[in-house]
């Protein structure tokens, strides 16, 4: 791909600020951040969002999507080298979106054991073993976040008006933005008894291996993975429990195993169906408002 190609539908809500033909030689007079994923030059607001900010604050530089097929994550990897030796020189904020937000972290973990000056991880990065975004201050030092999950968690309760203290939680998928919402919400919803979550995943190992390793966080929390066939039979066999059904958030990118499983018409016209994938409305918010269920994109 054309890695100086911006495509215009990423600024279609603010044709303003989409740059001009930008070129190699524009990076030598301003600093270049990215995105980097499979396609986020397909979907994604972080290039609108960043150079907006850019020209209405005044700060030189601009954003760009770059994309990277998982087929050569050694690209991506090499790519992560060249920032690192480069530093703030050339480079200023690198956002990472799936599939590559546990690689990005277990590279830069990797790094800080010969460089620790260099590398700063929050202490949610390091919990839930993952990044969406590293920022690089002007000593050049590379601070690393996992925001996924606060985000999540903000917009259920802005959308809900009210805590997830005691709600009852089902989660689909378990990859990077799913590692962070899980640690998250499990937080939140711990804060309050009656209140459970449920992670379903297609990978069961991958599932109870993660729900293994936030357990101890929440000791007082049912915390549990299911496999992601058993959906039907969750519901079937505790009817009550669809009843009292809350959220159920899909961090899953493609597919509508709520769909395949027979999931919708099981939930309470109360319930919250959130789709973590932003962008055109997908196919969970179709089917949930075929189904009449509420739901957030």
């Amino acid at each position: 791909n054309n890695l100086l190609e911006m495509k215009s539908c990423l600024f279609e809500l603010a044709p303003f600020y989409q740059p001009a033909n930008p070129t190699v030689e524009t990076f030598d007079e301003a600093p270049l951040s990215m995105i980097i994923g499979e396609h986020p030059s397909d979907y994604s607001v972080s290039p609108l969002m960043w150079n907006a900010e850019n020209y209405l604050a005044g700060n030189p530089g601009i954003f760009l999507p770059f994309d990277i097929p998982s087929s050569r994550k050694e690209d991506f990897i090499g790519l992560l080298d060249y920032v690192f030796a480069a530093g703030k020189s050339r480079f200023r904020v690198l956002a990472v979106t799936n599939p590559y937000k546990v690689d990005a972290y277990r590279h830069f973990r990797a790094l800080q054991t010969a460089q620790p000056e260099r590398i700063i991880i929050s202490g949610d990065a390091a919990k839930i073993g993952a990044v969406n975004m590293i920022l690089i201050d002007q000593n050049n030092v590379f601070h690393l976040f996992n925001s996924d999950g606060r985000g999540m968690a903000r917009a259920v309760e802005n959308y809900i008006g009210g805590s997830l203290a005691g709600k009852k939680v089902v989660i689909l998928g378990a990859g990077g933005a799913a590692r962070a919402i899980l640690h998250e919400i499990a937080g939140r919803v711990s804060a309050a008894p009656g209140g459970s979550v449920v992670l379903f995943n297609r990978a069961f190992g991958k599932a109870r291996e993660l729900v293994e390793g936030f357990a101890s966080d929440f000791p007082d929390l049912p915390l549990r993975a299911e496999r992601m066939e058993n959906l039907t039979a969750f519901y079937e066999q505790d009817a009550s429990l669809a009843v009292r059904q809350d959220v159920l958030i899909s961090s899953i990118t493609a597919g509508d195993p709520l769909s395949d499983y027979r999931v919708y018409q099981a939930l309470p016209p109360h319930a919250l169906i959130v789709d973590a994938n932003y962008g055109v409305r997908s196919v969970f918010s179709q089917n949930a408002a075929i189904a009449g269920r509420s739901d957030l994109n």
